[in-house]
C-alpha cells in the first residue's frame, strides 16, 4: 500500500522559521503543540535535518501511552545515542557516574559511579541522577534533545525536564511536542508552570489545521502532480447539462 505521508512540509513555513531560529540560537527549550495526526513530528523532523553535523548531536526520546512508564524512560532511551559526542571520561564530571545503572550502553565512557547518598534517601537521589544528566549534557556539547508526546510521559520524566529547563546547559535545546487537551495538568506540559530563565530562548509553537491553499498544497504534493483546485459547477452548468 502506498503511503500517504506528504513528501513535503506544507503550509509550516513560518512555524519552520521559528524552531530552526530557536534550535540554533541554545540554550531554548521550545514547545510544539497541536492535537494528534497536525504534523508536530513532521515540522521537528523537519527542523532538525537541515542541522545535523559533527558539530550538533540530535537525540530523540519518545513518551509511550503505557499503564507504568519507566522513569525518566524517553530521556534516557535519547542518552543511549550520546557516546560520540562526549569526551574522554576522565573530562567527565564524576557525578555523571551515577547514570551507568540506567545506561549501560555508555557504561565505557562514564566514570565510576560515586558512593550513594547517606541513608538512602530517595530525593536525593533523585537529585544526584539530575544532576548527572544535567553534567552529561553539558559535556556533549551543542545538542539538540527531542521528547515527543510530553502528554504520556511519567511525573520523573517531567521532573526531570523541569530542572533541565531551570538552568540548561549553554549548548542545549530542548524540544518538547504534545497534546494540550492530553495533559494531565491543562496547559503545563512540565506539570507545574515554567518560567524562562535569564538568557534562556523560549518559543511556544502551536500548530493548527491548515487553511484551504494549504490542503491544496498538500493534496499536489501527496498525488505528486501539480495541485489543481476546482471550483463546484455552478447550478447555471449543471442545468444546461442536463439538457444537453
Amino acid at each position: 500500500m502506498a503511503s500517504l505521508a506528504s513528501p513535503a512540509l506544507v503550509g509550516r513555513d513560518t512555524p519552520l522559521r521559528l524552531l530552526i531560529g530557536a534550535l540554533t540560537c541554545p540554550p531554548a527549550v521550545i514547545q510544539v503543540q497541536g492535537e494528534a495526526g497536525i504534523g508536530k513530528t513532521s515540522l521537528v523532523r523537519a527542523a532538525i535535518e537541515p542541522l545535523t553535523s559533527p558539530d550538533r548531536t540530535v537525540l530523540i526520546g519518545h513518551c509511550h501511552q503505557i499503564r507504568e512508564p519507566f522513569p525518566y524512560g524517553p530521556v534516557f532511551d535519547a542518552l543511549r545515542h550520546v557516546a560520540a559526542a562526549l569526551p574522554e571520561r576522565d573530562l567527565l564530571n564524576p557525578v555523571t557516574g551515577a547514570l551507568r545503572g540506567y545506561l549501560p550502553e555508555l557504561a565505557g565512557h562514564l566514570p565510576p559511579a560515586p558512593s550513594p547518598p547517606p541513608m538512602g534517601d530517595p530525593r536525593a537521589e533523585r537529585h544526584h541522577l539530575f544532576r548527572a544528566v544535567h553534567a552529561l549534557l553539558g559535556a556533549a556539547g551543542m545538542v539538540v534533545l527531542v521528547v515527543e508526546d510530553l502528554h504520556w510521559a511519567d511525573d520523573g520524566t517531567r521532573d526531570l525536564l523541569r530542572f533541565l529547563t531551570d538552568q540548561p546547559p549553554e549548548g542545549l535545546a530542548l524540544v518538547v511536542t504534545f497534546r494540550r487537551e492530553e495533559l494531565p495538568v491543562p496547559g503545563l506540559p512540565f506539570g507545574h508552570a515554567y518560567r524562562r530563565s535569564p538568557g534562556v530562548r523560549s518559543e511556544v509553537i502551536s500548530l493548527t489545521p491548515l487553511d484551504v491553499e494549504g490542503v491544496r498544497r498538500l493534496a499536489g504534493a501527496l498525488l505528486a502532480s501539480p495541485p489543481v483546485w476546482r471550483s463546484p459547477p455552478s447550478c447555471t452548468s449543471v442545468r444546461r447539462g442536463c439538457r444537453s
